[in-house]
């Protein structure tokens, strides 16, 4: 995968529709998956290179991505940065990854392009310190 690559796991499609557009618009090349599932299975099938963030889009207060992340992850991509999109979530502190990001509704494009930038700037790849995507 090259580093302009993104995945996308669709929870709330309607709204990941809007997310993958933006996205292709400034030029990320964009998987989408319909389940966490899904998304994990496509890391772990063959020897990737790290997408440059996996963008979960859930407008619920019930993510089944962040349910079943770390866990379902392979240790190669568990600290692969997460980027929720949507309602705030509610998960426990101790189940909630240094690598997870929130950006809240109503999506604020810059906010949410400058944030990817950042990882791109930064070179984020599973070997990047937590640190990198603190809350």
């Amino acid at each position: 995968m090259t580093p302009s690559e993104v995945l996308v796991v669709r929870e709330t499609p309607s709204l990941a529709d809007s997310v993958q557009l933006l996205l292709e618009t400034v030029g990320f090349r964009v998987l989408a998956f319909d389940s966490p599932a899904k998304a994990f299975s496509y890391l772990r099938a063959a020897d990737r290179e790290p997408p440059l963030a996996l963008v979960v889009v859930c407008n619920r207060a019930f993510c089944e991505t962040l349910r079943v992340y770390p866990a379902h992850a392979s240790s190669v991509h568990r600290s692969l940065p997460v980027i929720v999109v949507g309602r705030t979530v509610q998960v426990p502190l101790d189940r909630s990854p240094g690598n997870v990001r929130f950006v809240a509704l109503p999506l604020q494009a810059k906010e949410f392009l400058a944030l990817l930038d950042r990882l791109a700037s930064a070179g984020a790849t599973p070997e990047s310190p937590p640190g990198l995507l603190a809350r």
